[in-house]
Formats: C-alpha cells, sequence, structure tokens
C-alpha cells in the first residue's frame, strides 16, 4: 500500500501524472516508483505536445488507460475546498459589487 497527499499546483492532468508521479528522466521512468512503460512515455509526450485540447483529451485519457491497467489505485481521500476564501481588505469588497 502507498499513502501520498499532495494537491495539484495547476488544473492540468500532467500536474499529477507527469510532475507528481510517473515523470520520467530521459527515457528512465521515476526512480521512486520504478514504473514506465514505453506507451506510457508516448501518451504523455503526445499529451504535452499536443496542438489542440481534443488530441491533448486522447493523449491523457489513454495515459490514465495504461495507469488503470496496470496500476489500480483507490484515493482514500481528495481535497476539496468547501467554501471561498473570506474577503479582508476593502479592495476586494469593493471589486465585488
Amino acid at each position: 500500500m502507498w499513502l501520498l497527499g499532495w494537491t495539484c499546483d495547476w488544473p492540468g492532468p500532467d500536474n499529477f501524472l507527469v510532475t507528481a508521479f510517473f515523470h520520467f528522466q530521459g527515457d528512465k521512468p521515476n526512480p521512486e516508483f520504478a514504473y514506465g512503460p514505453a506507451d506510457l512515455k508516448a501518451a504523455f509526450d503526445k499529451g504535452l505536445s499536443a496542438a489542440n485540447d481534443a488530441d491533448a483529451k486522447a493523449a491523457w485519457e489513454s495515459a490514465q488507460d495504461i495507469l488503470a491497467r496496470d496500476l489500480p489505485t483507490v484515493p482514500l481521500v481528495h481535497s476539496k475546498r468547501l467554501r471561498p476564501p473570506a474577503r479582508t481588505s476593502k479592495a476586494s469588497s469593493a471589486r465585488a459589487t
């Protein structure tokens, strides 16, 4: 079992897949997980270099399918902001009205 806590830094599929867990150093997979089949790297490369949203979506879906095939996971906890942050300045209140 592996437990890891982290919240993404930007809203993109590469944030979790490429940056955090399954990045490659050249053609070698992340040594922490020692997992990285060639078809996964190819899907990452296609997703990162896609010219449009449709091609990127297809590539990231392919990467997710490869990961689900080889490494099934169960999310136990996921962070979620329950409410927006409170306004703390007059400037932010003025902009909202």
